[in-house]
């Protein structure tokens, strides 16, 4: 558990954050207009591929936090609301990782399916849920055992014709 000291230390990156819009993008306090904006860029910070976070978590953020952030800032109790949703964000890449872990170990990708990924997921959904969230993840994964796979092969491709073309 944070210590009380800790607690006010993080109070006060919040008060000096609050300033620093203030006095270097805005001319006047955070209104209730600009807390939804100040939420929406604090989770594409975090999840920009819409990987972790699900619709369902980004609605609960909305009404818990959309329109008090600006005021939570300039009270001081900013880092209520952080620290909640990074609560979330930091216990989904757990379960990420320990998913990826599993399906790195057990290797029974298919890619004869005709499953796409996009390039980018920045003007993507969220995830309705965490059961399409999960599916995501798992293309994502494939895709990139696919990619480093075909890395490796073109990698060693031109030392093995060079090796013909030297004997």
């Amino acid at each position: 558990q944070e210590s009380m000291r800790e607690q006010l230390s993080w109070d006060d990156v919040g008060r000096q954050m609050a300033i620093m819009l203030q006095n270097g993008h805005f001319t006047r306090p955070p209104s209730p207009r600009m807390s939804p904006r100040f939420l929406d860029h604090y989770l594409k910070l975090l999840d920009p591929g819409k990987v972790f976070f699900t619709r369902q978590d980004v609605d609960r953020f909305q009404s818990d936090y959309g329109s008090a952030l600006g005021n939570m800032l300039l009270k001081e109790e900013s880092m209520k609301a952080a620290n909640a949703i990074y609560g979330v964000y930091r216990s989904r890449v757990q379960v990420r990782v320990t998913e990826a872990k599993r399906l790195l170990s057990e290797n029974r990708f298919d890619f004869s399916t005709d499953a796409t990924v996009p390039v980018s997921r920045k003007e993507a959904a969220w995830p309705a849920n965490e059961t399409e969230a999960m599916e995501l993840w798992r293309r994502q994964v494939a895709e990139a055992v696919l990619t480093e796979t075909l890395r490796r092969e073109f990698a060693d491709e031109p030392a093995a014709s060079s090796t013909k073309e030297a004997v």
